[in-house]
């Protein structure tokens, strides 16, 4: 996922299923993302990645368009993580080279 804090872009290429679920909830998306349907999309991208959003739409019966979600096919994935407790806020963020198999950028603040 990508994209401001208030409005994320989903990579469909690696989401994982309650991400999938949770991207088709506005009214003009077709319907929505449930679990078995899911389930399809991720047994269909381990054949082959999605290359564009209309196949993508296709599996998942959808008509999302590139605003929300992408199917960007790379190696370079940005991690970011927050958490909050007792009033101390501690945020994660790293760049994992999935070919390379190694994390190329780590930062805690």
């Amino acid at each position: 996922m990508y994209g401001s804090p208030d409005y994320l872009i989903i990579n469909v290429n690696g989401a994982g299923k309650p991400v999938l679920m949770s991207i088709a909830n506005s009214e003009n998306s077709g319907f929505p993302i449930d679990e078995d349907r899911a389930e399809r999309i991720i047994r269909r991208r381990e054949l082959s990645l999605f290359a564009d959003i209309g196949k993508f739409n296709d599996i998942a019966g959808t008509q999302l368009s590139t605003d929300r979600i992408t199917c960007y096919i790379g190696s370079l994935f940005l991690v970011r993580g927050v958490a909050e407790s007792g009033g101390v806020k501690r945020i994660i963020e790293m760049v994992f080279n999935l070919s390379a198999g190694k994390i190329e950028y780590w930062k805690e603040y």
